[in-house]
């Protein structure tokens, strides 16, 4: 199995109420309030910190050992119903030090227990490796049914992912959406090569 599938499968099928008690009681962090720290990587630092040269006096900071396994995000949930039949675009500053496998901004959309309606994480365009602050987004159609959102930032493996400037915004049918990984799981509609070629 890949690795960089897990955080797709933590993300979206992971109920919301375990990811709030992960986020409860690992809260050694310095996050502003609203925020919360969620995930299952044990080798990781989710904070606040100030950065020379950031477009902002203080950042937000995932720090996990080179060897680190599994992901660790910072995030927030809010009510959907503000948001909902609209087409809604999350962006950030972001900037990475030595990304061992990926990061990137998140931003899904859940009916009640439905988690994941709609969902993108970047998977499928991936922050690696080291670069310099530069923005970042995700855009998603909301359905009208969905009733909470989440966003945030995510990194799987090691590095370090800085973020600030996070702006969630509606904007006009004509932004395309980006694709998630569902876009990826899509199967053909026919099926193919019955006998081998």
């Amino acid at each position: 199995m890949k690795t960089t599938s897990f955080p797709l499968r933590a993300l979206i099928a992971a109920p919301l109420v375990a990811l709030m008690v992960t986020a409860l009681a690992a809260n050694p962090n310095q996050l502003p309030q609203g925020w919360f720290r969620a995930g299952d990587a044990a080798d990781c630092r989710s904070t606040t910190e100030p950065r020379a040269g950031a477009p902002t006096p203080k950042v937000f900071v995932l720090d996990c050992k080179s060897d680190s396994r599994g992901f660790v995000t910072t995030m927030q949930s809010i009510q959907a119903r503000d948001y909902t039949g609209q087409r809604l675009r999350l962006s950030a500053q972001v900037q990475g030090e030595a990304l061992s496998q990926w990061g990137g901004i998140w931003l899904r959309g859940d009916v009640g227990q439905d988690i994941g309606r709609v969902f993108d994480n970047m998977e499928l365009r991936p922050l690696k490796g080291s670069f310099g602050w530069r923005e970042a987004s995700v855009v998603l159609q909301i359905p009208k049914e969905v009733d909470s959102l989440h966003f945030g930032t995510l990194l799987t493996g090691g590095g370090i992912l800085r973020s600030t400037r996070f702006k969630l915004e509606i904007v006009p049918d004509s932004v395309p959406e980006t694709q998630g990984p569902k876009d990826a799981l899509l199967l053909p509609r026919q099926p193919q090569h019955l006998s081998p070629p």
